[in-house]
């Protein structure tokens, strides 16, 4: 059996937000999907984590060109921007495809995974999540957010 979660990341990868306000989120997910407090976790981590979508993932693409990246090569680009006592850095690189510049953090993933010190994490309730849930919680954040849908 699969455990699957809803992850809500700020859009810039060292943003975090201050207690009151991923207090009033865990709040907002726990009053609109009516979970347990115990099933929505706020976690702050002293470096910058790879969120990943788990058995949700399918491939990793250009930004720009949409070409679809060799999955090794994505893998040596990840292993280049992590070290054991600093996480990830978010460094410019060059897409080996049409050679522009990005981020790991701005490839285009399917499913959307991404990268950042804080995550709210929340049981996945089976439910949509709303154009106004998501503004609600981006105001309550006070960052705009990315969406991972966890499977593991």
């Amino acid at each position: 059996m699969s455990d699957h979660y809803i992850c809500f990341i700020p859009a810039e990868p060292d943003f975090i937000p201050n207690e009151e306000s991923q207090a009033a989120a865990a709040a907002l997910i726990q009053k609109t999907w009516n979970l347990e407090k115990s099933e929505i976790t706020p976690e702050t981590d002293t470096h910058i984590v790879f969120r990943d979508c788990g058995e949700n993932f399918e491939s990793v693409h250009c930004p720009h060109c949409r070409a679809e990246m060799e999955i090794g090569h994505w893998q040596a680009l990840m292993d280049q921007s992590y070290s054991d006592e600093y996480g990830f850095t978010i460094s410019t690189i060059q897409t080996p495809c049409c050679g522009k510049s990005t981020t790991l953090n701005d490839l285009s993933y399917k499913w959307p995974m991404g990268f950042s010190r804080f995550v709210l994490r929340a049981a996945d309730p089976g439910c949509e999540i709303s154009d106004h849930l998501l503004i609600e919680l981006e105001s309550a954040i006070g960052s705009k957010l990315r969406v991972i849908h966890q499977m593991y």
